[in-house]
């Protein structure tokens, strides 16, 4: 189904993030979610709701952005032995 516009009625009906940001590296949309362990990860937008609060991170449905951004090895910190 479509709009007059063109577009379809998900994206019409698909709203961003509230806090999504632009990846610094390849400019894709994210949004910073905290793990248990209170480390911040960068979440593709795409797969976040916009109600989603920050300490809400669910893996099974949140996509980390290192999984999808061809740049993401010049963000990787080395782990600490």
């Amino acid at each position: 189904m479509t709009t007059r516009e063109g577009r379809s009625t998900s994206e019409e009906i698909r709203r961003k993030h509230p806090f999504a940001v632009h990846c610094s590296s390849c400019g894709a949309d994210i949004v910073w979610f905290k793990t248990k362990n209170g480390k911040r990860m960068p979440v593709d937008e795409a797969t976040t709701q916009p109600n989603d609060a920050e300490h809400m991170l669910d893996l099974s449905r949140h996509k980390s952005h290192f999984a999808s951004c061809q740049n993401a090895e010049q963000h990787r910190r080395s782990r600490r032995s």
